[in-house]
């Protein structure tokens, strides 16, 4: 019986497991910015804001600097994380569909009478429900103020964490993990 050698890692490496880290907690700190929006208590959006920012320059740079230098990615240091390849993939998937509902249920609902007025938390009760298009306010029934309100919450926080975890499967896949999310379907590992 012989034991494997480590793999060395080299500062690209070591730069990739820094940014899944940071993407690790961006997600977190992106679901629990949209839970505090949708139900309170109210003050943490930046959390989302800086989620969201930080999923797209993760997604960036896992392209433009480390998937260049790491065609592999960090699979073959953590081979015990080839087992993610598939619920990431999964993962990324639902998660761009539930963006995409979202997002067309917002557009449909709002039938460009605007945003909802009045702020978060979206689930608060409120005297009336208004929605705000420069500057010209429209009452609505609650149903479509909560519909609006939901989905633009939803939509937008999917599609922050979606950014991180497709550049979650580029540092850890390499370009496998590019291929899977682009084509829907999660690769086999060999």
């Amino acid at each position: 019986m012989t034991l494997q050698q480590p793999v060395e890692s080299n500062g690209s490496r070591s730069f990739g497991g820094l940014w899944l880290l940071a993407l690790l907690v961006s997600c977190v700190a992106v679901m629990l910015s949209a839970y505090f929006q949708l139900f309170g208590p109210r003050g943490f959006v930046m959390f989302g804001i800086v989620g969201f920012l930080l999923g797209a320059a993760g997604w960036v740079v896992a392209q433009k600097l480390f998937l260049p230098a790491n065609p592999r990615g960090l699979t073959d240091l953590w081979p015990g994380a080839g087992r993610l390849d598939k619920p990431t993939a999964w993962a990324a998937n639902i998660l761009g569909l539930i963006a995409g509902i979202s997002i067309v249920t917002m557009l449909l609902s709002a039938r460009l009478d605007g945003v909802t007025s009045g702020g978060f938390p979206v689930f608060a009760a409120r005297e009336k429900y208004e929605l705000e298009n420069h500057g010209r306010k429209t009452i609505v029934s609650p149903a479509r103020y909560l519909t609006i309100g939901a989905s633009f919450v939803l939509g937008w926080h999917s599609l922050a964490v979606y950014f991180s975890v497709s550049a979650i499967r580029i540092f850890m896949f390499g370009g496998r993990g590019l291929e899977t999310t682009a084509n829907n379907k999660p690769s086999q590992m060999g």
